[in-house]
Formats: C-alpha cells, structure tokens, sequence
C-alpha cells in the first residue's frame, strides 16, 4: 500500500517500487499497492513477523471459501438415496471432513450437536458427493524412460530386463487396485438424513448403556 518509487543510492530509478507498510519490493506501481491490502475486503493487513507473507485477512479467506462451498453446493445435482461412497463437508466431518459414508457424516454431526462443539443450526441439509480415484499405475515403459532420463543416449537398448518382470508389475497393479482415494465432487450432492432421527439412535444408546449392570 502506498507505492513508493524505488531509488539507486545516487537517485537513479529502478523503475521497482515498494510498500511503504512493510517495504517488500515489488516490480511495478499497482502491486506495490496492493501489498498489505486485503484481496477480499481492501482493509489493511497487519503483516506478523515468523508467520510468512499474507494477502488477506484469515477470517476473509475462510468467508470466501464457505462462500464458494455454498455457492457450488447450490449448484450442485442431487443424487440418489442408493448413492455409495465417501462424502465431504467443509464445516466438519470424522476424517478432516470426508466421511466414509453419509450415515457416518450424519452420526458424527449428531454426536459433535449432543457434545455441544456444534450448533443443531449448523447441521448441513445437503453434503458434496465424492469420486474414486484409481492409484497410479507402474508402467515397465515409465521406469525405463525414468531410469534412461538423464542418461546417455539409446541407454535404454542396454538395459537387462529380467523375464517375467513385466508380468509382475502387473499383479502389483491389479493387487493394489484397492488402493482408491477420494476427492471432492462438488458437482454432485447427497442429502442428509434428518438431524431428529440421528439424535433418536444416540438416546436409545444411551439408554441401553444405563440400563447395563
């Protein structure tokens, strides 16, 4: 903020500039200017020493992602009762968000509103679905084009290959094919059961346990 122009010590411009809040150099007037300044609401950022360089304040940059969450969850198509699969909520789940599934989404938010760490008004009506994905295949072409990257030329004619190898990579393969991640879908969505008939299966439970010996 407040780009100044920046100076040799014999009064030469650089044709740099820098922000006169913290100094940081830039290469021209207008990022100059935008330094220290809030990208989201224009108010001026109090750069902290040790913890790096920011370009917006912490409570705008959550404000925009829950904005964009909301805005892509709006958008996003229904899916059906019989969808299964991981599912993701940007206010909170079991597994930093992800959910194996959405009665375990359901259960967890049902246990954090009965500990009192979340507000029942905060219980989502819909979450983001997500999709498999495959892990990487090892591919016998892929290591010798690796092996030969940095070496010398038609290195890969020279290379030994033991018989069967192949073959082997392979069943690696198909062996770890379960390997699957997930990752957010945010074009699709999946609707929550009713917060009511979580907190019913949690009291039945906890009678049950009061009425053990």
């Amino acid at each position: 903020m407040n780009a100044q122009p920046l100076f040799t010590k014999d009064q030469k411009p650089t044709g740099a500039w820098f922000c006169e809040k913290c100094k940081r150099v830039w290469s021209s007037e207008p990022d100059a200017n935008r330094c220290c300044v809030c990208s989201y609401c224009g108010k001026e950022i109090i750069q902290e020493n040790g913890r790096g360089y920011s370009t917006s304040h912490s409570a705008c940059f959550h404000t925009e992602i829950n904005r964009r969450y909301e805005e892509q969850l709006e958008k996003a198509v229904e899916v059906g009762p019989d969808y299964k699969g991981f599912v993701y909520c940007e206010h909170g789940g079991p597994r930093d968000g992800y959910a194996e599934d959405i009665d375990s989404m359901a259960e967890w938010w049902a246990d954090q509103i009965a500990e009192g760490e979340l507000e029942k008004e905060q219980y989502p009506q819909f979450v983001p679905a997500c999709k498999p994905e495959p892990p990487d295949r090892i591919d016998l072409s892929d290591i010798l084009d690796r092996i030969c990257e940095e070496g010398y030329e038609d290195m890969r004619d020279d290379i030994e290959i033991p018989d069967g190898l192949e073959a082997k990579l392979e069943e690696f393969n198909k062996l770890n094919a379960h390997l699957v991640s997930w990752m957010i879908d945010h074009t699709r969505k999946v609707k929550m059961p009713p917060l009511a008939a979580q907190q019913s299966g949690n009291l039945e439970v906890e009678i049950e346990a009061d009425q053990c010996p």
